[in-house]
């Protein structure tokens, strides 16, 4: 089996990315990034279509083979980036391949399926107290167990935060997972550490499953910190694009759970490394899975198979995560299924 081209084509805001073979076995993958920049990364046509002509002509199914020579042959044009962006996107696809050809999921291709079912927490933003009190009404009513409420007052204002936190526990009931993302990670979004540890302590008293991007990414040492004045977990790494970047909050002992993005730091080949040397480090890794299906597919594949995850991000209000798919993930006792068929186990609905 040969790779004869890949495609790229802009999917809202992301981009969908399309591997094709001399078998007709074709390979989908997605990136979370710009899309005329992947374009110009990936395209073979493009004047600096470089990962394309590196990988026509090559065996798909050399998944790991590939994707370092993507990395090594693409040293000059920076590490990590926009680069490690669109590597992510083929990465998926080479696995989709992978499995289609061999007729198995690609968690048991990443090293074996070791849960069955998956936890999606619903990830909902809001500006107001009133959307927010809606959009958790709304996630229980899909059958999430766990919800994530994010950005708007919460960490940048003291007295709202305790009390957005303190509603969405009263909707919820006790018995469904509550996370807070800060936003930090977010352009604008600043917080200190010694503001962030003073909201922190108010609202552990509502039993949450850990606080996301609480400071803004690059302050790690303000990440190491905070965690080890506050109860609550600590998470972060959203915006981190391969292993190297995420080895600095290991070292520092900086959070307690890492959320590498699928679609953005190196595909599968780079999350199941990352989440490896997180395990190693006693650290929980729960992928960022903000921009579509293909990502929450393939971050369910990821989950599955690793022994330090558990989560996986789902964006209720976003319609390509919810039509997309010919067949829509299902949320049944507040868990998705891990997908049995061949490859992510996913086709699109158009």
């Amino acid at each position: 089996m040969k790779i004869t081209d890949i495609s790229t084509h802009p999917l809202g805001n992301y981009v969908l990315v399309e591997v094709f073979t001399d078998e007709g076995v074709i390979g989908i993958g997605a990136v979370d990034s710009h899309y005329p920049m992947v374009k110009s990364v990936i395209d073979p046509a493009g004047e600096h279509g470089l990962l394309a002509k590196l990988l026509i002509g090559e065996d798909p199914r050399e998944v790991e083979r590939l994707w370092a020579k993507m990395e090594q042959s693409t040293f000059w044009y920076g590490r990590g980036g926009g680069i490690t962006h669109a590597m992510s996107g083929i990465d998926i696809a080479l696995w989709d391949i992978l499995g289609k050809s061999t007729g198995l999921p690609v968690a048991a291709l990443l090293g074996g399926c070791r849960r069955r079912l998956v936890k999606p927490y619903a990830s909902i933003t809001a500006n107001n107290i009133d959307a927010l009190q809606k959009k958790v009404q709304r996630a229980i009513e899909l059958g999430f167990k766990a919800i994530k409420i994010g950005w708007g007052a919460l960490g940048v204002d003291f007295e709202q935060t305790i009390k957005w936190v303190k509603t969405a526990r009263e909707i919820a009931g006790p018995d469904v997972d509550i996370m807070v993302d800060f936003g930090c990670s977010g352009s604008g979004r600043a917080i200190s550490v010694s503001a962030a540890r003073k909201v922190i302590r108010a609202i552990a008293e509502y039993q949450l499953s850990w606080i996301e991007e609480p400071l803004t990414p690059d302050d790690i040492n303000g990440f190491a910190e905070l965690r080890q004045s506050v109860d609550v977990p600590i998470s972060g790494g959203e915006v981190f694009v391969n292993l190297r970047d995420f080895k600095l909050l290991f070292e520092k002992r900086a959070v307690d759970i890492v959320q590498p993005d699928v679609c953005k730091a190196g595909g599968l080949t780079e999350l199941k490394r990352i989440a490896f040397f997180a395990n190693l480090e006693n650290i929980f890794c729960v992928p960022h899975s903000w921009s579509t299906a293909i990502c929450i597919a393939a971050s369910i594949h990821l989950v599955a198979s690793i022994p330090n995850g558990k989560y996986v991000e789902f964006q209720i209000e976003n319609p390509l995560n919810t039509d997309l798919l010919v067949e829509p993930f299902e949320i049944k006792d507040g868990y998705i299924e891990a997908p049995t068929k061949p490859g992510l186990g996913i086709e699109l609905s158009a």
